[in-house]
């Protein structure tokens, strides 16, 4: 007998959903399921990554069939192949290799994946890096780009260095010359460092210094140079004022090297004590109608140096004094005031140099100052073997001195040693041997110079005397009024020597044993017109008005022996005399023989009687 249909109905429907339920289970996938997908992070393939940077790749594997194998290739080699046994439904794979320091800018590194499911089915991406261009280096200050510092002191200058290509060097200038050079190792890219700036302990205040900082990475690129700039500020005073009490009189004592900026009141006495210099490029200010004293147990003196200046500006009323603090005093307490200047000098006296400091070089145009109404007393003591109380040492044309006595000075009043320096309105009272002498080609100018004498001078005189090859100065309005005996031989009122050149117009040479000497050998520049001696009056000396080869100039150089009217050193007369403006700009007008005008006595109120 037949089973009935619905039997069969039955079975069939039973096989069927043993069937689906097999198709449904993990342990074997069924052709309806997805292809396997493999995406990345941001949903990009490509990106750029520079010179040490991760490649930073999250690659997503989706396979719903079941994962079997993930292969990873880097430029078409095998980095891994990963194993599902199990059959995942997907896995991430993530790539984190720095970019090499060596890659080429522009190069592409093709990151591949290559997912198979149980399927097999095989489905492949990529995840393409370009290596890119790193941003331009940058270097930087983090803090101030300047400073203040003293002669001789050192900073640390702190810099901040980005170089995404990485640092080679950083290259420093001084004062926009080449210095030095930083090197780094290839794979610093950023960091801060401190370099170690100093300056010359020889700069002087209100000097500048300036470094400059340029980096360059190790694709040749530089940044622009950045500067640190250094200011030499005002030191520590290296001398000390200090209140003495002198015999019921209180005093400034003044000691040391004065090197900063520095006034001298004149409700105060002050007094100097040794060699005082002024360094440091400091500016020494005395007030008009000042009093400075010298300390006669030592060698007391005055020395600006160069690049100092003094800035001693008296006046007819209260004129600037330097004298001695003895109470007696005599010629030669004290050493004397000198400016050390740039100026040309052929020889520079070493020994002096020792003791008062350098002088010389070859700026004829140099300022030491402006000295104005000043009496200097009793000074021209020794000084390294050499003597004078006003003395310009290579003092170039741009300081001015003008309205100077020199009183009673031992040896020399004052002296020119080379340099381009003027000198107006000069006194100078008994000298013990030469009131002014020049030497080592000194160049400069003199008007309006006067020497005279109250007492016979101890030894052999020369009022004023010019030495030495390279001398070439020009003077006009000359009087030099001695007492008229012949106790002393080889005395003389200006002598031209050594091979001097020069030119001396509108003097006054009278009561001397000898008028004008010129030494033997003097004629060819004589004749030359390299040594002049002209327009002047010559009379009443009387061991001759003219010696040796100075005998050329009494004739054919409008010189005269007509007497002039003199009372004292006072006197002058405009007949023959020379217009000194034609001359140079520098000279004042004053077209008359002679230093002190009739009617016009420069000296009067304030020069020492």
């Amino acid at each position: 007998m037949k089973k009935p249909p619905y039997m069969s109905l039955q079975y069939l429907s039973a096989f069927i959903g043993i069937l689906l339920l097999w198709g449904c289970s993990d342990d074997e996938p069924t052709v309806d399921r997805p292809e396997p997908t493999i995406t990345f992070q941001n949903n990009l393939e490509a990106d750029t990554r520079l010179w040490g940077e991760e490649a930073g790749i999250l690659a997503t594997v989706d396979a719903q069939a079941g994962l079997k194998t993930l292969v990873v290739t880097k430029d078409g080699v095998e980095i891994e192949t990963i194993q599902y046994p199990e059959g995942k439904a997907g896995d991430e794979y993530e790539i984190n290799e720095s970019i090499p320091l060596d890659a080429t800018i522009g190069t592409e590194i093709v990151y591949g994946f290559t997912a198979t499911d149980r399927l097999n089915r095989e489905v492949p991406n990529t995840f393409t890096i370009t290596v890119g261009t790193p941003p331009a280096p940058q270097l930087s200050f983090p803090g101030s780009d300047n400073a203040l510092l003293q002669a001789g002191d050192s900073i640390d200058i702190s810099l901040l260095l980005d170089a995404q290509a990485g640092i080679s060097d950083v290259f420093i200038t001084k004062d926009g010359v080449p210095f030095d050079t930083v090197a780094f190792d290839n794979g610093t890219f950023e960091v801060g460092i401190d370099y170690r700036a100093g300056i010359s302990a020889s700069l002087f205040v209100g000097d500048m210094v300036t470094y400059g900082f340029q980096l360059e990475d190790i694709l040749d690129r530089k940044t622009e140079s950045i500067d640190f700039t250094i200011e030499v500020g005002t030191p520590a005073p290296t001398f000390t004022i200090i209140d003495t009490l002198i015999v019921s009189q209180n005093y400034k004592w003044i000691k040391g090297d004065i090197n900063i900026d520095t006034t001298l009141l004149s409700n105060e006495s002050y007094a100097l004590t040794g060699i005082v210099k002024v360094t440091n490029r400091a500016t020494l200010t005395i007030e008009a109608g000042t009093t400075i004293y010298a300390d006669t147990t030592g060698v007391s003196t005055l020395a600006v140096q160069q690049n100092s200046s003094i800035m001693a500006e008296g006046t007819s009323d209260a004129p600037i004094i330097f004298t001695s603090l003895n109470d007696n005093p005599e010629p030669g307490d004290w050493g004397g005031i000198h400016l050390n200047g740039l100026g040309t000098v052929t020889a520079p006296n070493a020994l002096l140099a020792a003791e008062v400091g350098d002088y010389g070089g070859s700026n004829n145009a140099d300022n030491s100052g402006t000295m104005k109404y000043i009496r200097i007393e009793y000074a021209g003591r020794s000084v390294g073997g050499s003597t004078g109380a006003l003395n310009f040492n290579g003092v170039g044309n741009a300081t001015v001195v003008d309205f100077v006595h020199i009183f009673n000075p031992n040896s020399h009043g004052i002296r020119f040693r080379g340099g381009k320096s003027g000198l107006k309105h000069a006194l100078v009272t008994d000298p013990e041997t030469r009131a002014i002498r020049w030497d080592n080609a000194w160049t400069g100018y003199g008007q309006f110079w006067t020497v005279t004498y109250s007492q016979e001078p101890p030894s052999n005189d020369t009022a004023i005397e010019g030495r030495d090859v390279g001398s070439n100065p020009t003077i006009s309005n000359v009087t030099v009024l001695s007492l008229g005996g012949i106790a002393l031989d080889n005395t003389r009122g200006i002598r031209l020597r050594s091979n001097t050149h020069g030119k001396i117009y509108n003097a006054i040479i009278t009561n001397t044993e000898r008028g004008v000497r010129a030494d033997t050998g003097a004629e060819p520049d004589i004749t030359n017109g390299d040594l002049v001696f002209a327009n002047s009056r010559v009379f009443n000396n009387p061991e001759g008005n003219y010696r040796n080869d100075g005998a050329e100039f009494e004739n054919g150089f409008d010189n005269s022996s007509t007497p002039v009217t003199l009372t004292g050193y006072v006197g002058s007369d405009a007949t023959g005399a020379l217009d000194p403006t034609t001359l140079s700009p520098w000279f004042s007008s004053a077209s008359y023989i002679g230093a002190v005008e009739t009617g016009n006595d420069w000296t009067t109120g304030w020069i020492k009687e």
